[in-house]
């Protein structure tokens, strides 16, 4: 041990260019402190001088929890001191060597967060550091974050302690007006941190080179990849962040305060926090705490999707879950999830595509269809046709006379009755045509056809023939082997051979099936048309 008046040196910190740093006690207040030396053949040099001086000013003018402290500054033997706070801990330069790939987010929002809110502080005192860079960054075991080595800070109030357009700072991590000798702003410090994240998160620089000037020149001249292109596990909010921050315009740059608002922002968006806990489990385990943060991660963007898959946004549904496999193992449950969701975001896309299909053959060769089963709940009416396109127009109801002997009520299912004989047609006007699968009578006149018959070829009064326009009607229903009665008379079962067909104008239909219910509905024969109805019977709750 070697005594410097009231500190006692017990050994080497570390050393640098212009000053070594030792760990020493005070034995006046009985506290150990990092005592930092000019090397001794620097004393010669105001410049030197100045900046180590410049240092204590600097420091001594902070209070904030984020910045080191300093406790006294002094000559001894000839040589210049500073005792500053010890961190019982390491530099941000020795964790990012325990984490190759990068650190997890959530423990490099802590570290970020409370960087940035020492950064604040200083550029509000009107001080810029200059020399962000992972070395200066002392995290203790607890995961509190101090920043050091403010030897040549640059105060707002100054013009300049060098020469004009020297440089000053660390090539990698210097900003655009650094490399350019112009003046230097708070912005400047950001620009740095920016290039620490990327790195810190990354593992690599977000400019490299083989040598000092070419980095200078690509800080100045390319536009860094963003850092979820280096590294897939790294938040997309984060990677945006870190972008403005790398903006070669100084004043498209966030402020430090506007930096630390965002990372506050996204930390409770994803509902982690900024714990420094997170911080001291990286550095006892690194490996154990990189795996239980991307469980963390992947868990909360898995309850992010269901929740968004519940309100119908599948879309940020999709991307979430995207987000949430990056992080989670393959095979896993939220895997399977995602591949879900993906398989019905293909179907509906398949089925949207059949509507716009259907839509435009119809628009093209008119007609009137129903799509019932594709179309949505709310337009399986159970009714007559209509176009896919064409506006919904209101039918009538039906106005059909009833004969009270002939045609039973509505609200009883008719008893099963045969069908007389159809009258025949010519086969210009109707075409063939088979009811429960029996060929067609030969052709009746009109008084002798049966009195409510369905099917007519013509109709004879005193003034002559009359033509009557015809128009078939084809029922598909669900579940099959359902009796059709229309007008009161059974004309077959599903499924039918092919269309029937029918008198235009309106007509009352009904379906039965043994421990279903009843269907009635009300339809409208257009001539020289096909109406298609499509129907599904609800199961009966007690009884056929």
């Amino acid at each position: 041990m070697q005594a410097q008046g009231r500190y006692t040196i017990l050994g080497e910190i570390a050393s640098g260019g212009t000053a070594t740093v030792f760990l020493a006690e005070d034995s006046v207040l009985r506290r150990k402190v990092a005592l930092k030396k000019l090397h001794p053949h620097l004393l010669n040099h105001p410049e030197m001088v100045k900046r180590f001086e410049k240092e204590a000013v600097a420091v001594a003018s902070l209070s904030h929890e984020n910045v080191i402290k300093v406790y006294d500054f002094g000559t001894e033997d000839k040589g210049l001191y500073l005792a500053m706070e010890y961190v019982d801990g390491v530099s941000l330069d020795g964790l990012l060597a325990t984490v190759p790939k990068g650190m997890p987010n959530l423990a490099a929002l802590s570290v970020f967060h409370q960087l940035l809110e020492g950064l604040a502080a200083a550029h509000a005192c009107g001080i810029f550091h200059r020399d962000i860079k992972p070395s200066n960054i002392l995290v203790d075991w607890k995961g509190c974050v101090r920043i050091a080595d403010f030897g040549i800070a640059f105060f707002s109030e100054e013009t300049s302690i060098t020469k004009t357009g020297s440089y000053l700072g660390t090539p990698g991590y210097s900003s655009p007006e650094q490399a350019l000798g112009r003046a230097v702003t708070a912005k400047t410090d950001i620009f740095a941190s920016g290039s620490l994240f990327h790195r810190a998160l990354t593992g690599k620089m977000p400019f490299e080179a083989d040598t000092p000037h070419a980095v200078l020149v690509a800080i100045m001249d390319k536009t860094p990849l963003k850092a979820t292109l280096v590294n897939r596990r790294i938040i997309p909010e984060l990677a945006e962040l870190i972008q403005d921050m790398l903006a070669k315009d100084p004043d498209r740059r966030p402020s430090a305060a506007e930096c630390a608002r965002r990372v506050e922002v996204l930390a409770e968006k994803l509902g982690s926090g900024l714990d420094p806990a997170r911080t001291r489990r990286l550095m006892e385990a690194p490996a154990r705490s990189i795996e239980r943060e991307c469980r963390d991660v992947a868990s909360h963007y898995a309850q992010a999707a269901r929740l968004a898959t519940g309100q119908g946004r599948m879309r940020e549904a999709m991307k979430l879950f995207s987000q949430a496999e990056i992080f989670s193992e393959s095979g896993s449950e939220i895997s399977l999830e995602a591949r879900f969701l993906s398989d019905r975001m293909a179907r509906d896309r398949m089925r949207k595509a059949i509507l716009v299909a259907l839509a435009l053959l119809c628009s093209i060769f008119g007609g009137t269809y129903v799509i019932s089963r594709l179309l949505p709940e709310k337009t399986r009416t159970g009714t007559e046709a209509k176009s896919v396109i064409a506006a919904p127009r209101k039918v009538p109801p039906a106005t059909v006379p009833v004969q009270p002997d002939t045609a039973p009520s509505l609200r009883e299912a008719p008893a099963p009755r045969r069908l007389e004989p159809a009258a025949a047609l010519p086969v210009s006007a109707a075409g063939s045509q088979r009811a429960k699968g029996k060929p067609r009578a030969a052709a009746t006149t009109a008084a002798e056809a049966p009195k409510g018959s369905l099917q007519e070829a013509a109709a004879k009064d005193a003034g002559g023939e009359i033509a009557i326009a015809f128009g078939s009607l084809y029922v598909k229903t669900n579940p099959p082997f359902v009796k059709i009665y229309v007008d009161g008379h059974e004309i077959g079962t599903t499924p039918l051979a092919s269309p029937i067909n029918m008198k235009t104008g309106s007509h009352r239909m009904e379906l039965e099936r043994t421990k279903c219910k009843t269907l009635r509905t009300a339809f409208m024969i257009m001539k020289g048309e096909t109406t298609s109805l499509r129907f599904t019977l609800d199961r009966a709750e007690t009884g056929p």
